[in-house]
């Protein structure tokens, strides 16, 4: 096997699983991300937020991949295994020409390199910083739902429409407000008394009105 292809294969399990752990942590974000521009701003803003930040965290996440290099893959074998005798890089190395002894001990190193699996240096995930995140996004969306909006509230009353409330629930103190709005009538100032009497007409008989006026008698002297 050559040296490209053993680095591919002990490499691709730690690139892997950076990569999903990545994603996982910013899952819950880009999801709080997206409800809450919804909630606050409209759902153009979240049909924009969602995209980009799941770009965002998509590029983010291949870079975390990429640190497992050539050069991290030698220390970690290395330092996990001793049985290597700090020679795994000899089995990475395809430019430069390797002399007999390199190439013996590169043959004993492969040969010891079997033993374990690519699985082994794989990082573990991130479950507290997961966990972190989560709450944190459940906080934000609870945040978002009982924030205030505009027009959310209850209506404002005018203040017509409050005395007109009042009135409704009120009837004696709408007939009190009534009669103490009322204008003042005046006092009769005629100096000759009056007297009122029913009238009569043929046509209606008695309307129980007021029909005339009369003035009083008076005795001459």
């Amino acid at each position: 096997m050559s040296a490209n292809a053993l680095f591919a294969q002990w490499v691709t399990p730690a690139r892997r699983r950076r990569f999903i752990d990545t994603m996982a942590l910013a899952l819950p974000l880009i999801l709080a991300l997206t409800i809450v521009s919804w909630l606050t701003i409209s759902p153009l803003a979240a049909f924009f937020a969602a995209p980009v930040s799941l770009g965002v965290a998509f590029v983010i996440a291949r870079q975390r991949a990429a640190r497992f290099d050539r050069r991290w893959l030698i220390h970690s074998l290395d330092a996990t295994r001793p049985e290597l005798e700090d020679s795994s890089a000899l089995l990475f190395s395809d430019d430069a020409p390797l002399s007999p002894l390199q190439s013996l001990q590169r043959h004993r190193v492969a040969a010891r390199l079997d033993q374990g699996a690519p699985m082994d240096l794989a990082p573990s995930w991130s479950m507290r910083a997961l966990l972190i995140l989560s709450l944190f996004s459940v906080a934000l969306i609870a945040a978002a739902l009982l924030w205030p909006r505009a027009g959310g509230g209850p209506p404002t009353l005018s203040p017509a429409a409050k005395v007109c409330l009042q009135s409704r629930a009120s009837p004696a103190s709408s007939r009190r407000i009534s009669a103490s709005s009322r204008p003042p009538i005046p006092a009769c100032r005629c100096a000759i008394p009056l007297r009122w009497t029913p009238a009569y007409r043929r046509d209606r008989g008695w309307n129980g009105r007021c029909a005339s006026i009369r003035r009083p008698a008076r005795h001459g002297y």
